[in-house]
This record gives C-alpha cells, structure tokens and sequence, in this order.
C-alpha cells in the first residue's frame, strides 16, 4: 500500500519546488530516524501548505505520507481541504484499508465523519459495513461502537432500522455477557423507548437472563439501574434482593435504594461489602458513615 502511493506521488513533477527541511534546531534532543522517502515527502508537504496549493499532486502526496504515518493530523486536515477545493469524493477503496490497518487511530474515524454525503444512503450504508467489520473483528474497539453511535444519530429510522441493530447488540452479547460497549449501546438504542410498558417489561426480562447467566458481572447491572432506579425503583429493588447474595453488585445495588428508607438495611448491606470487597472497604465505609 505505501510502496504503490510512494509511486504514485513520483509519476507527478516536482521540479518547480524545492522542500522546507524539518528544522530541530542546532542541538535536537532526539532526532527521529524517519525514512528518505518520508523526509523527502514532509519536505514538499510543507512547502505546498505554505503555498495553499491545493491540487491533485498534493491529494497523492497526503495519500503516501498517511501510508507512512497514519496519526499525522495535520496531513488529514490538509487532505479534506484538497478533496474540497477539488469537488471530490474520498477514495473510499483506500480509506477502507487504512481504516482495517489503522483501526485504532482516531483520526481516520474522524476524517470519515468529516467527509459524510448527507445526500447519499449509499454512504451510510457503506459507513455501516465497514464499522461492522471492524467491530466483529474487535468487539471492544471504542472508536467503530462511537462511530456506529454516530452513524445511528444521523439514520436510524430511514436508513437503519432499530431492530436490526438490537438483533446485532444480541448476538454480540450472546457471544459475550460481559462486553460492556454492548450494552452501551444497547442502552443508547432504546433509552427513548423505556416509557413505553411493553419495552420495560422486556428489557427486564432480557437483563435478568443476562445476569443469572453472570451475576458477578457489572455491566448489566449498570444497564438495569440506569433503566429503573429513578423512575422504577421497586423493580430494580425485587432484582437486586432476588441477586443480592449471589452477587456483589446486586448487593450494592439494594443498597443504595435501601439507604433512601431504611438505613438499618443499607448498614448491614455495606457491612458485608466490606467483607466481600475489601479492595473498596474505604468506599464502603464512607457510604456507612453518611446514613443517620
């Protein structure tokens, strides 16, 4: 990939510029080891930037340089300025592959929100397929599940359609309970749903599966308690006193609606905390220490 847009940036002629030199003044502290090509590159780069030339030349010059050092922010900024001035649409083939390559670099996630075509649903669809793959191939990733939020916030309800993004969340979590980003976005999918009876009930029914299957783990708990506490707290309640000894954050749980009415439960609740989670005795403690 960097060796055919290295060529690519050689087919142009150069010869009417002559490049600014990094300058790391008489004494560098530590001097990079960066390539000849890449030196040669950044050489032009800065000259074209100090000119404002904005042209195709410099669109493949942006393009090798990105192969070479994909966190480069100023060489993506200076690249959507091209791509503006020039009234041309991103080479998506390219920006495929250096978003699988480069998948945990921000900037390239950026640079795709940047470039968005609000009239084309091909777009979005095709924003979707890649952000899927990445995130089938890391579950976890934090840049695609932000980006998949975004896609989301622009389209879901005319390009995506908010049961097959919960049938996606399902088979995630199904792989595995304990994917917190899952259940965030499970959470961001219907968070305008939970007035609706029918959707309570079901998220109810759906977090208690989850939990019995791994009642140690947080995540759900987070979910249901985010759902219900403020607005229904005696069923996070009949949850959490169903869990509470099988699990330390149910326990906690029932403690902090129990510390509302009944502070005689909440001391016994956060006096076998301490017992079982003595790496937050402190937390524990203080929690005690603030009922009358």
């Amino acid at each position: 990939m960097t060796e055919e847009s290295v060529g690519k940036v050689l087919e142009h002629n150069w010869d009417d510029l002559s490049p600014i030199e990094q300058d790391d003044g008489p004494h560098p502290v530590a001097s990079i080891a960066y390539t000849d090509d890449y030196k040669t590159m950044m050489g032009y780069l800065r000259r074209v930037m100090e000119i404002n030339e904005l042209s195709a030349r410099c669109f493949d010059l942006t393009t090798a340089l990105i192969d070479m050092n994909p966190a480069h922010y100023t060489i993506w900024e200076y690249r959507r300025r091209i791509l503006e001035q020039l009234g041309a649409k991103e080479d998506l083939k390219w920006l495929d592959e250096a978003t699988i390559e480069h998948s945990k670099n921000y900037q390239i996630w950026h640079h795709r929100q940047s470039i968005r075509y609000d009239d084309d649903e091909s777009y979005y669809k095709h924003e979707y397929e890649i952000t899927q793959q990445v995130i089938l191939d890391d579950t976890k990733h934090y840049h695609a599940w932000t980006h998949l939020q975004w896609l989301m916030k622009q389209r879901l309800g005319s390009v995506f359609k908010l049961e097959d993004e919960l049938d996606f969340v399902n088979k995630l979590l199904d792989l595995d309970v304990y994917n917190n980003s899952a259940w965030n976005y499970r959470y961001f999918l219907l968070h305008k749903e939970l007035t609706n009876k029918e959707v309570l009930d079901g998220e109810r029914e759906y977090v208690e599966n989850k939990i019995a299957l791994a009642p140690q783990n947080e995540a759900p708990w987070n979910y249901l308690a985010g759902i219900f506490e403020k607005e229904y707290p005696q069923t996070l309640m009949t949850v959490a006193e169903k869990y509470s000894d099988k699990s330390i954050h149910g326990m906690e749980v029932l403690a902090r609606l129990k510390r509302k009415d009944d502070h005689e439960a909440a001391r016994t609740l956060y006096s076998r905390l301490e017992e079982l989670n003595p790496v937050r005795k402190g937390y524990w403690r203080y929690m005690k220490a603030g009922l009358a």
